[in-house]
Parts: C-alpha cells; structure tokens; sequence
C-alpha cells in the first residue's frame, strides 16, 4: 500500500510538471508581464535563466488582514490554491493579458509576481529580498547607498556561522524587478553573486 500510494504522489508530480511546461510554451508575446527578462548571474558571471509559468502567480498583499478583502476582489479572475500570511498562491489563465494588470491595479495588492521553473523542477518566486556575497569585507549600508536603494531597504542581516561577507537585503516592498536590481548590483563589481532569495514551493500540489 506504502509503495502503491508513493508512485501515485510521483505520478501526480510528473503530471503536474508536464501540464505546466506545455501551458508555458504557449506563444504569447501579449502577456502583462512588465517586460521582466527572468535572469541573474551566477558566482561565474554566467546568466542564470528561469522558465516563467504563465499560469502560476503570486500575490503579495499589503498587510495580513487585507488578504480576504484581496480574494473577494480576484473572485472569478484566478483560482486560489493556498494563502500563507500575506501571500496568495494562484493559478490564472495564461491566455488572459489583462488579469495580471488588472490584479495589480486592486486596492491592497502590493505586487504580483509570475512563478518560474529551475532546471531541477521546482517552483519558486521572488520575495523581498536579495543574497549578496561579497568578494571581500566591505561596508554593505555604504554598497547599498552607492547603488542608490538605501531608501527602499528595511534590513540586512549577515548571514550565521560564517565570516564570509555574506548578506540577505529585506526590503520595505515585493514591488521590484529583483532580477534586474540583482544584475545591476552585481555589475557594480563588488559583489561574488547577487540573486533573488526566493520563496520555495517544493511540491506542485493542486496544479
């Protein structure tokens, strides 16, 4: 039964992966999607590319107790698959240009982003933050205000068991190109590897 039950999850996986990558090779050059190129750079100065899921989005709401108000509202426009504090995971019809926009333009709704696909598979979106790993020790408040977003940053914190010049960058909105803003900083010269810190979502359940 164990092992029965283990290949239908594994089927159900299979399924899910192939029904997305042949909703995300529709042709579709209208879509809404602020003209956003889905790449960063690597520690080699390679560009990183990521499949974007024209059918799989994330909202990311103002605040906590504006979520109802923000799903009463995309009623009818996507389909909800789960809320995690402030963020709502939902599926949309990828032959719509205008629910993104029109999602966007809701009261509350801070940003919303396209999930993409790794090469391992796996599906993940861009959230508030940024990892920084520094070729050398340097001042990470004076790179960032350098770079000139000092303004839009609302935490940094150096990462654990290391001495190693590495940092997470939170900032005070999801409303950003964190793949453009992770090219831009690494092409300053100072950093190792710049990239969005994602938010993960393993299993493709419900899709």
């Amino acid at each position: 039964m164990k092992k029965q039950l283990i290949l239908l999850f594994m089927l159900m996986l299979l399924f899910s992966l192939t029904s997305c990558f042949e909703d995300d090779n529709i042709v579709n050059s209208s879509v809404y999607n602020d003209d956003i190129e889905y790449y960063h750079y690597d520690q080699h100065g390679k560009e990183i590319h990521y499949t974007k899921c024209k059918h799989r989005i994330v909202i990311y709401v103002n605040s906590e107790e504006k979520v109802n108000e923000v799903l009463d509202a995309i009623k009818g426009q996507v389909t909800v698959d789960c809320t995690l504090s402030k963020i709502i995971w939902a599926s949309i019809d990828s032959t719509r240009t205008d629910i993104v926009k029109n999602i966007k333009s809701i009261k509350n709704v801070e940003s919303v982003h396209y999930m993409v696909i790794t090469k391992g598979g796996f599906f993940q979106v861009a959230s508030n933050s940024i990892n920084i790993i520094f070729k050398e020790n340097i001042d990470v408040y004076k790179f960032l205000e350098k770079a000139g977003i000092s303004n839009l940053v609302a935490k940094v914190e150096k990462a654990r068991f290391t001495d190693e010049p590495i940092y997470t960058v939170y900032f005070i909105t999801t409303n950003l190109d964190f793949y453009k803003l992770s090219r831009d900083l690494y092409k300053a010269g100072s950093c190792v590897y710049v990239g969005p810190n994602f938010c993960m979502e393993l299993i493709p359940y419900n899709f």
